[in-house]
This record gives structure tokens, C-alpha cells and sequence, in this order.
């Protein structure tokens, strides 16, 4: 069974799939990886080249052309790929969608240690976060990502056994 998570930028879904995979010897796979290496652009600028449309659609693509062959993989998805077409269906077709539910005050602390071109502007980054929970809470589980992302494995690794 393929575990899909979820949630906001900086949420943890790229860690926590990670140490999951490595923990487990399960394959790992980043959906905004296989799209930088199906253009061979980094997605900044497949967004700036071809726009936010063509970005959201090679997204769409991915899950009917990679993710659907995909077994027992730990599976990272783009932020907004589950809030776009009806991929949040398709996605739950495949494996058990995870949620990483991060309080918008920590996904800012997290995107301070790093460079997000969406933070630029911290208002439309809380609106973006508020659009897109109605999507995220669709998801199988929650799981609360805010505290420790150690926490955060044992408790999928629950969902897993079960």
C-alpha cells in the first residue's frame, strides 16, 4: 500500500517521506522531483517559463503516468497538487492520503531556514494556506506536523500496521 502525503509547504512531507522510506526500504518518491526531471527545470521555472496551468497539469499527469504504477512507496506531493482537477480522488485511489496539518506559525518558522518564492509575500502565503485546507482535511488521516517530525513517523508508521 502506497502512503501519499499531503499538506502545506514546509509541512514535512519531503523529511518525513525520507526517513519513512529509508526506515522501511520502501521506494520514496517527490512529485515535484519527477516533474524537474521530466523538463529538466527546476519548478520556479517551469512556473515563471510556462505557468502556474501547465505546471498544474504535468502534476495532473504525473499521477496517471508514474504514481498509478507505484507500490508500497512513500509518496511526497507539491503542495497544491492535491487541490487541483480532481487529484485529491485520484490520489486516494492509489494509497492512503496522509495529511501533515502544520499551524501556519510554524510552516513560517520552517520557511525562514529556507528560500520559498511564495513567502515573498506573507499575506497571499496565509491566504494560499487558508484555500487550501478544505482540500487537505479530505485526506485519509491527519496527522499534527507541527511538533517533532520524529512523532509525526511514529504515528504513520501506526496507519501502516494497520
Amino acid at each position: 500500500m502506497n502512503i501519499i502525503l499531503v499538506g502545506f509547504m514546509a509541512s514535512g512531507k519531503s523529511t518525513v517521506g525520507k526517513i519513512l522510506s529509508k526506515k522501511h526500504n520502501l521506494k520514496f518518491v517527490d512529485t515535484d522531483s519527477l516533474i524537474e526531471r521530466k523538463f529538466n527545470k527546476r519548478i520556479k521555472d517551469i512556473f515563471k517559463e510556462n505557468g502556474e496551468n501547465f505546471f498544474r497539469c504535468a502534476e495532473h499527469n504525473i499521477i496517471s503516468s508514474d504514481l498509478k504504477y507505484c507500490t508500497d512507496c512513500i509518496i511526497s506531493t507539491g503542495g497544491g497538487m492535491p487541490c487541483f482537477y480532481n487529484n485529491m480522488d485520484c490520489l486516494k485511489k492509489i494509497g492512503w492520503v496522509v495529511y501533515l496539518k502544520c499551524d501556519f506559525e510554524t510552516i513560517k518558522q520552517r520557511v525562514k531556514r529556507g528560500t520559498r518564492p511564495l513567502f515573498e509575500n506573507e499575506g497571499a502565503a496565509y491566504n494560499l494556506f487558508v484555500q487550501r485546507l478544505k482540500c487537505y482535511e479530505k485526506s485519509h488521516f491527519e496527522i499534527d506536523a507541527s511538533k517533532d517530525l520524529s512523532k509525526v513517523v511514529l504515528e504513520i508508521e501506526r496507519i501502516m500496521k494497520s
